[in-house]
């Protein structure tokens, strides 16, 4: 679990490279937060948009 930053929860408010839903925005801000932050993280999603965006984004995403 983590804390959404006013940082985090700012950047879930602007636009993504492929539009999502609200609930989407937040996961995908908090993912370029980690990503940013020099974690190792991988995204792992059926939903094609969602892919889309983090792939826009340069988030790893996971084979499935």
């Amino acid at each position: 679990m983590l804390d959404l930053s006013s940082g985090t929860l700012s950047r879930a408010h602007e636009a993504f490279p492929v539009p999502v839903r609200a609930l989407h925005g937040l996961h995908l801000a908090m993912l370029e937060f980690l990503h940013g932050s020099g974690e190792e993280i991988e995204f792992a999603s059926y939903d094609l948009r969602l892919i889309a965006a983090a792939t826009a984004l340069g988030i790893p995403v996971a084979e499935l």
